[in-house]
C-alpha cells in the first residue's frame, strides 16, 4: 500500500509526500518551482529505487506529459489576443458600471474612470483590480492574476430584452459553469 498527495502553487512550490507504510519508507519533496511535475518525479523515482532496486519508468518524462496537460485544461479556451478584423463597438462605458454578484465567488465592481472600465474583485483584504479593455461589442478583456492565473480572459455582458446591462460573464471562472455574476446595483 502506498499513501501519497502532491500539492503546488503555480507561482512556485510544487510538493510531494509519499509514504509506503509496509516498506517503513517514505520521501517529502519541496521544491521552489512552479508545478511541472518534478517533484513527483524525485519521489516515484527514489520509491522505485527503493523497491525495485532502479528506475523502471522515466518519470520526468511521464509527468512531463501529465502536467502540461493539466495547466492547459485550465486555459480559457478563446484567444483573446487579438480582437476580431470587424470588432463591434461597446456601448457606453458608463452602461456597465456596477456591483455583479455571484453565490460562489462573491461580488465584482465595474468602475468607470474617465474613459476606461476595471474590475475590483476578490476577498475584502485581498481585493484586486483589472483593467477591463474593449474586444468586440459588450466583450472586453483583463489580464488574470495570482495563484490560478491563466492569462488574457474574457468578461462578457448580457443585456435584458430592453437592452439593459445585467450581468457578466468571466471565462476563466465559467469552467464548471460558475462564472455569472448577475448584476445587484448600479447603473
Amino acid at each position: 500500500m502506498r499513501v501519497c498527495h502532491s500539492g503546488a502553487f503555480y507561482l512556485g512550490a510544487a510538493t510531494s509526500v509519499n509514504l509506503v507504510p509496509g516498506e517503513e519508507v517514505g520521501i517529502a519533496v519541496l521544491t521552489n518551482a512552479a508545478p511541472i511535475g518534478v517533484a513527483e518525479a524525485i519521489a516515484d523515482s527514489f520509491l522505485d529505487i527503493a523497491q525495485n532496486g532502479a528506475r523502471t519508468v522515466d518519470w520526468l518524462g511521464f509527468y512531463g506529459m501529465i502536467f502540461p496537460a493539466m495547466q492547459n485544461a485550465e486555459a480559457v479556451d478563446f484567444d483573446y489576443a487579438e480582437p476580431p478584423a470587424a470588432a463591434g463597438l461597446s456601448g457606453p462605458l458608463a452602461e456597465y458600471a456596477g456591483v455583479y454578484g455571484n453565490d460562489y465567488y462573491g461580488p465584482i465592481r465595474i468602475s468607470l474612470s474617465g474613459d476606461s472600465l476595471s474590475m475590483t474583485l476578490g476577498p475584502p483584504d485581498l481585493l484586486t483590480t483589472r483593467a477591463l479593455l474593449p474586444y468586440d461589442g459588450d466583450t472586453f478583456t483583463f489580464n488574470t492574476f495570482g495563484e490560478n492565473a491563466v492569462g488574457l480572459a474574457g468578461a462578457a455582458f448580457g443585456r435584458n430584452d430592453s437592452g439593459a446591462v445585467t450581468k457578466v460573464v468571466l471565462d476563466c471562472y465559467d469552467r464548471s459553469g460558475l462564472g455569472t455574476f448577475r448584476r445587484i446595483a448600479g447603473h
